[in-house]
């Protein structure tokens, strides 16, 4: 795979080293839908209409809606057969796409991305801000004002919700009577999408930066809660987010 940034856009180039697409089958089902007098060309599998084409494996990709998907956000898909076998996919889409403007935060010792338009505000506390709702799973809640209260949520290393594990911080700090005003103190970014909201306590914020947003792969690719990772300005990694993960668990979702 090559990735180039461009001043607008980014240039994707993916090929595989397969048997390429068939150009007999694509051909054939050309002739079905009627296209009469089209050259034999891989590129009718993007023409809208064509359908989802499969190596035999599987139900197959629709080429042609990806392409549509992305010709709607400002990119495009180009497809082509390599003269020594598999094929190549050029992929272009504009940097609002893959570039986040994001909160760069520290949880331990992960790092996190909270997309800056997610976040509603940032909220340093104390004990009297927080109220536990459930001694066994060690849920807490914070208090914005008298009658605005949400949920806490605690991030763990792969990005998910913590849970009482997370929660055994807050517990700690608030039974040590010997902490100063200063120690008593937690820190939350407030974020909410679609009327969900939730406080995600954190340790740090780094800061606002813009990052580019590379996929997880492998193992990693498993991890749920987060969209990707960053490179972020420090040179460190950074976990992307996924919020519309994050706020579904406090509605029960998932």
């Amino acid at each position: 795979m090559l990735l180039v940034k461009h001043e607008d856009h980014v240039a994707i180039t993916v090929e595989d080293d397969g048997d390429g697409i068939d150009v007999q089958r694509v051909m054939q089902r050309s002739r079905q839908l009627g296209w009469t007098g089209d050259r034999p060309d891989v590129a009718l599998v993007l023409r809208d209409g064509f359908g989802a084409m499969s190596n035999g494996e599987g139900e197959g990709v629709d080429l042609a809606t990806t392409r549509s998907q992305l010709r709607h956000l400002g990119g495009d898909l180009r497809v082509s057969n390599l003269p020594s076998g598999g094929t190549r996919f050029f992929l272009t889409m504009p940097l609002a796409m893959v570039v986040l403007e994001g909160m760069a935060v520290r949880v331990g010792e992960v790092q996190y991305v909270v997309p800056i338009d997610a976040i509603q505000r940032i909220v340093r506390s104390g004990a009297d801000e927080l109220m536990q709702v459930s001694a066994d799973r060690g849920r807490y809640m914070l208090r914005l004002e008298a009658d605005d209260v949400l949920p806490i949520q605690f991030l763990s290393r792969n990005g998910q919700a913590e849970g009482g594990a997370g929660a055994s911080r807050l517990t700690a700090l608030e039974q040590d009577s010997g902490s100063n005003d200063d120690e008593l103190k937690h820190l939350f970014v407030v974020v909410g999408k679609n009327g969900q909201r939730t406080a995600l306590a954190v340790d740090e914020l780094i800061g606002q930066q813009q990052v580019l947003i590379r996929p997880l792969h492998g193992y990693l690719s498993g991890i749920r809660g987060v969209t990707g990772c960053a490179l972020l300005g420090s040179g460190d990694v950074g976990m992307v987010l996924d919020m519309s993960y994050v706020l579904s668990r406090e509605m029960g979702v998932g």
